[in-house]
């Protein structure tokens, strides 16, 4: 009992310089300029961004290792919150569970392994048939699924509400499909079992949404639905966010067959869907465009051409822009100041969109970097 009170005390107290460093009249504002994007009304005065460093001042104590994992992953956020606040950006303090995407296969019973430092799924399909034989598990608490609404469930209790949940990383229908199939095997049933690939997406899914209304009701609908990524701040009911990353290497027909429909799907549920890929999205983006409750879109500028995207959607979608160290070799790799002007001249106040920050050439400094990307994002 004397651990667990102490370590409410340490969390109240970080709460306490969180709401220090980030008024209440300053959220007011950077929520409005995010829920302006979200609404998909173009930018003013700068786009919005947020620079993607959540890094630890070196002089914060060690966390008590006699807190639970979770408890000291807690912590480690608050602080890192904390110190974020030297970036001036628009990021609003929400915390984040994490990203495993074993989650959703494991609903029908898929093991996982580990590999090269990851963890990977376990195919559950040996033949076209096992698509409708796989069982429903469901997320346990020993599950996946089950440990992360755990996790937010005590992030939302331990903190109060004080602020918001992200929720866990969610990979699209097609995506888990691959998984519980095999990539390569489930990329060439598309073609020679299709209406069992299709099945499969629809089981998918069916899944997603129970998750998704679970995540929801384990904060009390007090969450940010959008897990790419986890420090831009997202309405609760704005829709969903998820990942879709094989788009980058199906065609046009293939998404318009086997993912638009469960797109669609959960954007009708949740008042629309906004997907990532890893890979570029020009080949398949007016295939997307298609689904009509999709609304938005995240890709790197640094695998997507997003000149090329801007002018083939132009106000249909909003854009959230990152960038990444994977890239096209005919796309720059950019420092975030850079980044940042990428995206207002791309976009600017002509289209809606976010600019996601992330520093890929090593480390940098915020007192060298802060003004240049703010000078870099006004219009």
């Amino acid at each position: 009992m004397e651990t667990i009170t102490t370590f409410q005390k340490e969390i109240d107290h970080l709460l306490t310089r969180v709401a220090e460093r980030y008024p209440d009249a300053v959220c007011a504002v950077r929520r409005d300029r995010l829920r302006r994007f979200w609404d998909n009304h173009p930018a003013e005065g700068r786009i919005p961004y947020i620079v993607s460093d959540f890094s630890r001042r070196p002089d914060w104590p060690e966390v008590n290792q006699a807190y639970t994992a979770v408890q000291r992953d807690l912590i480690l956020q608050l602080r890192s919150i904390i110190d974020h606040a030297d970036w001036d950006d628009d990021y609003v303090p929400q915390l984040s569970t994490g990203l495993v995407q074993p989650t959703l296969p494991a609903y029908f019973g898929a093991k996982e392994r580990y590999a090269s430092s990851s963890v990977e799924v376990i195919p559950a399909i040996n033949e076209p048939e096992d698509a409708e034989r796989l069982p429903i598990i469901g997320f346990p608490p020993d599950s996946h699924g089950g440990a992360f609404l755990a996790k937010m469930r005590y992030f939302h209790e331990a903190t109060r509400g004080a602020m918001p949940v992200a929720m866990a990383d969610m990979q699209g229908p097609f995506s888990v499909s691959s998984q519980l199939w095999g990539i390569e095997a489930f990329l060439l049933a598309l073609y020679t079992d299709p209406e069992e690939a299709a099945f499969l997406c629809r089981r998918a899914a069916a899944a997603a949404a129970a998750y998704y209304r679970l995540m929801r009701d384990a904060v009390a609908g007090n969450w940010s639905p959008c897990h790419c990524f986890p420090c831009l701040w997202m309405p609760p009911d704005a829709g969903v966010c998820l990942s879709e990353d094989l788009l980058a290497v199906v065609s046009p027909d293939n998404t318009r067959q086997f993912i638009n429909p469960g797109l669609d799907t959960l954007g009708k549920e949740f008042g629309g869907a906004l997907v990532h890929t890893c890979g570029s999205l020009n080949h398949t983006i007016v295939a997307l465009a298609e689904v009509e409750t999709l609304f938005g879109v995240n890709c790197s500028s640094s695998e997507t051409d997003v000149r090329k995207l801007a002018r083939s959607m132009g106000n249909r979608f909003c854009y959230i822009i990152h960038h990444a160290q994977v890239h096209d070799p005919a796309l720059p790799l950019l420092e975030i100041d850079e980044q940042a002007a990428l995206v207002r001249d791309v976009f600017g106040d002509r289209l809606a969109a976010v600019a996601i920050l992330t520093p890929v050439k090593g480390p940098v400094s915020v007192e060298h970097y802060a003004a240049r990307v703010r000078q870099a994002a006004e219009l």
